[in-house]
């Protein structure tokens, strides 16, 4: 089957999974170097620079009402809020196995952002969505 670039068997419809993209154990060196080749802050920017150039729509993660530039600006003027503090990426992907090839390929349906939660003695409890954005 042809599914645009993405040739073979679709072997997932869709499969939602996490990604940590900072790492929050500054002990943890294995998460270090997973990351290591990750430009988080130029990625997250250029997300959000998306959406407030009207390139990309932002959707609330659990209700999927759209958030306007405007309610994107307030999350940004929230105190408990910073782009620095987005640490979890979550992937909506399909999958695709070309047995021919021996190749797999994924198609990215949407990503959506978590942000950093912490406790009142600074210990991280969560994250918290901040927006997902459908990709093409």
């Amino acid at each position: 089957a042809d599914f645009g670039d993405h040739t073979g068997l679709m072997i997932v419809d869709t499969i939602i999974y996490d990604v940590i993209i900072k790492n929050p154990n500054p002990y943890d060196t294995w998460t270090d170097e997973c990351l290591k080749h990750l430009n988080k802050e130029q990625f997250v920017d250029m997300l959000f620079e998306s959406v407030y150039n009207n390139q990309s729509t932002a959707y609330d993660v659990l209700s999927q009402n759209i958030i306007t530039s405007d309610q994107l600006k307030k999350l940004e003027d929230k105190k408990d809020f910073d782009r620095d503090k987005i640490g979890k990426i979550q992937f909506t992907e399909s999958w695709f196995y070309n047995d021919s090839l021996r190749t797999m390929s994924k198609r990215v349906i949407s990503v959506s952002l978590g942000y950093e939660i912490y406790d009142d003695q600074g210990e991280l409890i969560g994250h918290k969505p901040a927006f997902k954005i459908l990709m093409n």
